[in-house]
């Protein structure tokens, strides 16, 4: 603050602007090659194999739900950990799982909009078009991120 000027009642503030300049050593992995990053490839691998299981497959039962929310994201966080920058493996397992429950969750939205829901939505989750979008996004992120970043773990510690 800056004592008031001269012929006026009150507070004056005074404000300058500073300009300063940095220098920084930035270096990208990869840039310039067109190759999405790994937890989005991850991601879609986990995202097209929910989607396959969900509308096509179909497959019910304990071995239908062990593959839809184990087996796919092992897979996902497999593939995204071998394409990962050395360190960034597990978290890169954990945004795929993520990735590919958000992708999924866009998906049973408009499909359950359209009416085009599989019976193994149906069956298993319900009808009701937010609570079941919803109830299975949540069950998705939490189970996908979690056997995302297993599989990314799998993946380091068994790497050739």
């Amino acid at each position: 603050m800056t004592p008031e000027p001269p012929g006026r009642g009150g507070i004056f503030m005074m404000v300058s602007e500073q300009r300063k300049c940095m220098a920084t050593d930035v270096s990208h992995t990869g840039a310039g090659t067109g190759m999405p990053s790994a937890d989005i490839v991850g991601g879609a691998v986990i995202a097209v194999l929910g989607i396959v299981h969900l509308f096509a497959v179909q497959l019910g039962g304990f071995i239908g739900y062990a593959a839809l929310l184990v087996g796919w994201p092992l897979i996902g966080g497999t593939v995204a950990a071998r394409l990962a920058v050395p360190g960034n493996e597990r978290v890169v397992g954990v945004l795929a799982g993520a990735f590919g429950a958000l992708a999924t969750g866009i998906v049973i939205l408009f499909t359950g909009y359209l009416g085009m829901w599989s019976g193994f939505i149906t069956s298993g989750f319900g009808v009701t078009l937010w609570p079941v979008t919803f109830g299975m996004l949540l069950m998705f992120l939490v189970a996908w991120s979690v056997f995302g970043l297993v599989g990314a773990e799998i993946s380091v510690r068994y790497a050739a």
